[in-house]
């Protein structure tokens, strides 16, 4: 009985530690307060490591999922505070309101026209806005939920900001919903999937501050465990609706290849390909693929930020060159990335990887050689990565928020030394896992943890 109580005021301890920590930097924390963002941040995390190792006892597995839902529900009327991309979102729905195409100019342009002379909402978002000078990346399953947070309320700027986060605690009730039955398909434990439920770094950054990740998740869980229980029809519309909230999971397309008959393989590949022509129809006589190659084009050769491989070319171009060669690399290793996934794709079932984890490892390669990466791309490998022995992308989504130290009540400037303690230490140990436990035998999986 002792023991029991013990271990009941524990929980109760890092349950009241983790919702303090939302209230937090969900409401009273701005992205410039780097001492109490970061204290906060990592009181967190440490609360979080712990939870999962807890979870061992399959006595807190209920409990810990409701805490991670009440973790979501506590950030549900916060104004996202660490990324001010939701006003680009409320913008592009505001002008599809409006009968205006979000592709077809930049916001500035719009604003040059006069547009925010006639429209009030229009006019105070623009100054909120963090590119007005460049085109909407979004593709049409966002536009289509930053739409409905327009006609949902049309004059609230607030308003809008609640739909949004509604459609993406959709989304992660999708991810929450799938993920332990995937992984139970997997022959592995439900509970693993308190990893991704319990994470901080998900939970800030897709309900705290919108981020469409939510739905790329969602839609690749979804396509897992339909693949895995052969419901083509259904895998094809997850999938579909992850590459059109996001592009990025369309990387992860051709590791299917190996893995059915052409019969199955071309029903799974042709639906997909009607879902997303069905959904592209309205926007063949607009702008979207010129806004979306310009945005894309600026992706690679213009943005900067949190990058490993790349900030140590850009270095030596500095000594040789003199200048910033991002227009040179940001190329170079987009198709550098590009052979790479592909030769992994090729060899990756010798390996006899799970397709789950074989995702990972593609996005993993995606973001070695990306020129940009936000923390909330990290996301990606959490839910992916429980269905193996590698545990770096945990690490990873602690270190990683160490980034957001370069904010400052003016503006924004990159800590190098920061961001390179974060990868040295991401692969510091990603050597580990690879290198140490496989010499020793030690595979180290997810049960053994938590």
């Amino acid at each position: 009985m002792q023991q029991g109580r013990h271990n009941r005021l524990i929980d109760a301890l890092l349950a009241f530690l983790s919702l303090t920590g939302y209230l937090l930097l969900g409401y009273f924390t701005e992205r410039h307060q780097t001492t109490q963002l970061l204290l906060s941040y990592f009181t967190l995390y440490i609360a979080y490591i712990i939870l999962c190792y807890r979870t061992r006892y399959d006595r807190s597995y209920t409990w810990q999922m409701l805490l991670a839902l009440a973790s979501r529900l506590c950030l549900i009327v916060a104004v996202p505070s660490l990324s001010d991309d939701v006003y680009r979102f409320i913008w592009d729905g505001e002008l599809l309101a409006a009968g205006f195409d979000p592709f077809a100019e930049t916001p500035q342009a719009y604003a040059e026209q006069g547009l925010l002379d006639n429209n009030d909402k229009l006019a105070r978002l623009y100054p909120l806005l963090n590119s007005p000078a460049y085109f909407t990346i979004y593709p049409p399953l966002c536009q289509l939920i930053f739409y409905l947070s327009s006609i949902l309320s049309p004059t609230s700027i607030f308003g809008s900001i609640i739909v949004i986060r509604l459609f993406i605690l959709l989304a992660e009730g999708i991810t929450l919903y799938f993920l332990p039955r995937l992984l139970k398909k997997h022959g592995l434990a439900e509970r693993i999937s308190l990893v991704y439920a319990l994470n901080p770094l998900v939970i800030l950054e897709l309900t705290g501050n919108l981020h469409f990740e939510a739905w790329a998740v969602a839609g690749l869980i979804a396509c897992l465990y339909f693949w895995k229980i052969k419901k083509n029809i259904p895998a094809s519309f997850a999938v579909a609706a992850a590459i059109l909230a996001k592009l990025l999971p369309l990387i992860t397309l051709p590791l299917f290849l190996r893995r059915a008959s052409f019969i199955r393989l071309a029903l799974f590949f042709g639906s997909i390909g009607m879902i997303i022509l069905l959904v592209l129809i309205p926007y063949l006589d607009s702008d979207l693929l010129r806004g979306m190659q310009e945005s894309t084009s600026l992706y690679f050769n213009r943005f900067e930020f949190n990058a490993s491989l790349y900030y140590v070319i850009r270095t030596i171009g500095y000594w040789y060159k003199g200048y910033n060669i991002i227009g040179v690399a940001g190329t170079a290793l987009a198709l550098v990335a590009g052979v790479g996934i592909l030769i992994y794709t090729l060899v990756e079932n010798r390996l006899k990887t799970s397709l789950p984890l074989a995702m990972m490892w593609v996005y993993a390669l995606y973001y070695l050689f990306a020129t940009t990466l936000h923390p909330w791309y990290v996301i990606m490998l959490i839910p992916l990565c429980l269905f193996g022995r590698w545990r770096f992308p945990v690490l990873w989504t602690g270190m990683v928020f160490l980034t957001y130290s370069g904010y400052t009540a003016t503006g924004f400037k990159e800590n190098l030394w920061l961001t390179a303690l974060e990868y040295i230490v991401v692969f510091g140990w990603l050597l580990y896992e690879g290198v140490w436990d496989r010499m020793r035998g030690d595979w180290r999986l997810w049960e053994k943890w938590i």
